[in-house]
């Protein structure tokens, strides 16, 4: 009787094992998927509060525009201070084209700037190079957020070899990732040229993802031009 029993409660420890392990491999394969079709996937449109530039007319408008200091002259016009303020302009945000990485199954707008813009998609950072040029282009977006996007939120996922694609207008440049790291949030050597590698793109996140309180690291992967 007890022999039966102890084979029972065996059984019994070997299905609830069974059971854990198939839960978490629904949760591995629900919340860390591979999509290799993610290339095809259409990034979500601009909300329509934007008023979006695209990348051409971004470029452009910084070739004409009559600012020493390189500021788009598509800036909204302040205007005259003695007449009747105007209606708050229309928040202007640049859309240089689409970032996609079939290893985390993301397919997101990519935009000029690392600070409102983030909400929406992933950032580029000013004074970095774009896509494609050579150094180190840098790209940031949100692991965890409670207003917006959060696209980052497995990048700690990235293996060597996964493939990056950025797509800026009619050009798309190709990117493999060979390094992944942490730092602290000071750590700004990160956004500089690396040693060795001529076209490189950086892309960063806020570290850990769970818990509470401020997050002082940041997570680091990086890759190199492959096509493009």
């Amino acid at each position: 009787m007890k022999r039966s029993r102890r084979k029972l409660f065996s059984a019994a420890l070997i299905l609830a094992g069974c059971v854990c392990i198939a839960v978490l491999v629904f949760i591995e394969a629900r919340d860390y998927p591979f999509s290799p079709g993610v290339e095809e996937k259409m990034s979500d449109p601009p909300p329509p509060d934007f008023d979006v530039v695209g990348y051409e007319e971004y470029i452009q408008e910084m070739i004409n525009s009559p600012a020493a200091d390189g500021t788009p002259a598509f800036l909204p016009d302040p205007g005259d201070p003695a007449e009747e303020s105007p209606a708050p302009a229309q928040p202007r945000y640049v859309l240089l084209g689409t970032i996609k990485i079939p290893r985390i199954d993301i397919s997101e707008n990519l935009f000029e700037g690392t600070e409102n813009q983030m909400r929406y998609g992933v950032g580029h950072l000013e004074g970095s190079p774009m896509p494609g040029e050579k150094g180190n282009v840098v790209l940031s977006a949100h692991r965890v957020s409670t207003v917006g996007k959060y696209p980052f939120r497995h990048l700690d996922k990235m293996q060597d070899g996964d493939r990056i694609v950025i797509k800026l207008g009619e050009e798309t440049f190709a990117y493999e990732v060979y390094d992944q790291f942490i730092v602290h949030e000071t750590d700004l050597w990160v956004l500089k040229s690396v040693k060795e590698e001529t076209h490189v793109l950086t892309l960063v996140t806020c570290d850990p993802a769970g818990g509470y309180g401020r997050r002082e690291d940041r997570l680091i992967v990086r890759a190199k031009l492959t096509d493009g």
